[in-house]
């Protein structure tokens, strides 16, 4: 059985949904930092272990990867990782906050807010990627390229938090 290959609107609309998933980290992993850090002069080392901790969680992205190839659908898995770093970047805003008026609290919902974030990112970018590079048909793939990887290489230089990602190979490699 053949899976269907993805249109040109359908190549876009996963990189739209790659391009909200790197906002979502970006807010996290460099703005609340910064908010941390200098608006409630915080240690640096507290958002630094949060981003280590959001990237600890990014070793259990092959699991989830696996977990989307059995079950042979990769949709439930984009949404609802969508929906789970949806939880954690909203958590992480309001625990920012929170710190504000209890710093033990606020960093008790930082840590589950981050690794939300770490789980979301896993189990939605990893499966996109998946699903975008095994539907698009061969004419397409400078576009695939474009749409999942050229995003999160742009996003690279604002957060350093984008997947590696390498174009397409050509005929002469």
């Amino acid at each position: 059985m053949t899976a269907r290959t993805l249109s040109w609107a359908g190549i876009v609309r996963l990189g739209l949904v790659q391009t909200a998933l790197g906002a979502i980290v970006v807010l996290t992993t460099s703005a609340l930092n910064r908010v941390m850090i200098v608006e409630l002069a915080l240690p640096a080392t507290l958002p630094g272990l949060l981003v280590a901790l959001h990237y600890a969680v990014q070793m259990m992205r092959p699991r989830m990867g696996h977990g989307s190839d059995m079950g042979g659908r990769r949709t439930p898995w984009i949404i609802g990782g969508m929906a789970v770093l949806a939880c954690g970047g909203t958590l992480a805003a309001v625990a920012t906050a929170w710190m504000a008026t209890d710093v033990a609290a606020g960093i008790a919902l930082a840590v589950l807010a981050f690794l939300l974030v770490g789980v979301g990112v896993g189990a939605a970018g990893t499966v996109l990627l998946v699903l975008l590079a095994s539907r698009t048909a061969p004419e397409r793939r400078p576009a695939r390229w474009r749409a999942g990887c050229s995003i999160p290489i742009r996003r690279r230089a604002w957060s350093r938090s984008a997947p590696a990602c390498r174009p397409p190979p050509s005929p002469s490699r």
